[in-house]
């Protein structure tokens, strides 16, 4: 996940590699990446990670509902994080 700078019409700043979730839930904005098998918690005024959860298999779908964020992987896995606001 990166930023389009608006001035050089490029992407800046690459956060994890092949990102193939992305939600702005909860105040944050939540990123699952597949190469590195990781949920993001991003700043998103600062663009930093402020929280890595280690997922691990091959996640392939984020969603967020009731009160969590969901995910699943390549083998049917379903994985529920409750985030702390």
């Amino acid at each position: 996940m990166g930023r389009f700078d608006v001035r050089t019409h490029g992407l800046t700043k690459l956060v994890e590699p092949h990102p193939i979730g992305l939600k702005i839930a909860f105040g944050h904005v939540w990123v699952v990446s597949l190469a590195a098998a990781n949920l993001d918690q991003i700043d998103e005024l600062t663009n930093q990670v402020v929280a890595r959860l280690p997922i691990g298999g091959h996640p392939i779908h984020l969603a967020v509902g009731f009160d969590s964020l969901w995910v699943l992987d390549g083998d049917g896995r379903i994985l529920r994080v409750q985030p702390t606001r």
